[in-house]
């Protein structure tokens, strides 16, 4: 298992999320014209 993801689930925290799956959820919140509110992550270094 990665050491960025919980031991207990499959989650990964968004650090360390792909930073397109951000920029998805923008243009999907945007479709249907609803604001993000959810701040864009502070991405680790790869």
């Amino acid at each position: 298992m990665s050491q960025n993801a919980h031991a207990d689930t499959n989650q990964i925290e968004y650090e360390y999320e792909d930073p397109a799956v951000y920029e998805l959820y923008e243009r999907e919140c945007a479709k249907s014209g609803a604001e993000v509110v959810l701040p864009r992550p502070a991405y680790a270094a790869r």
